[in-house]
């Protein structure tokens, strides 16, 4: 996998790159562009999709999810420019966990060192706004590839606690010892229960596209 992290010549770096492909016991060479095009979205769901669509469902990991998904496109670029930067526009007007109320999920975040979560509690505290929550920042590919969580933290993410309805005094305590604080555990299995929308949704499409299809099949074989 390290190779694809570089630039790939799809014709030389890839073994196999004149892929036979079998369709009803008949071989058949692909023309060259369509099989360049069978490559980029192999890699793609390889380096890129297959990571952020497992832990779509993580709520606590959803913001960190989205700036490395964000990065690993950035990377891509490397591979099929055109591609990620298709992928990079659509996914840039959806940064909705990377708001103001959405970011504390990744104080939940078992992936996240407790040093970080340190500066996500300090900013939080000196990082005083007076406006209205933001919705969804703004952040063009070189700045969400350059970002650090604990800058989207302000005074305002503290309105993730009420809005759950769920304690935050564990917040005056070291992030090395949540796991043993029983305040922290509760406010864990709320956020751990929440569902992430968007991943809900586009399953359940999928699931309907799939099986809509499978009924096609079973229809035309009858």
């Amino acid at each position: 996998m390290d190779s694809l992290n570089n630039d790939v010549n799809l014709n030389e770096d890839i073994p196999g790159s004149d892929v036979q492909c079998g369709l009803s016991g008949n071989s058949f060479k692909l023309p060259q562009k369509e099989e360049k095009g069978v490559f980029n979205i192999s890699i793609f769901v390889v380096q890129v999709y297959s990571k952020c669509w497992f832990r779509a469902p993580n709520s606590s990991g959803a913001p960190k999810n989205d700036v490395e998904l964000v990065k690993d496109l950035l990377k891509h670029r490397n591979v099929d420019e055109g591609g990620a930067n298709a992928a990079l526009y659509k996914f840039l007007g959806h940064l909705w966990y990377l708001n103001e109320l959405m970011v504390p999920l990744s104080l939940f975040d078992s992936t996240i060192p407790p040093a970080e979560k340190q500066k996500f509690i300090k900013n939080m505290r000196n990082n005083k706004v007076f406006h209205s929550p933001i919705s969804r920042p703004k952040l063009s590919a070189e700045e969400c590839g350059e970002l650090e969580l604990a800058n989207l933290f302000t005074s305002n993410s503290f309105q993730f606690f009420h809005i759950l309805d769920i304690p935050h005094n564990f917040l005056d305590t070291d992030p090395s010892v949540w796991d043993n604080c029983e305040e922290y555990q509760t406010a864990l299995r709320v956020v751990n229960a929440l569902e992430v929308t968007n991943d809900v949704a586009e399953r359940a499409i999928y699931i309907t596209k799939l099986c809509s299809k499978k009924n096609e099949l079973l229809v035309e074989f009858e």
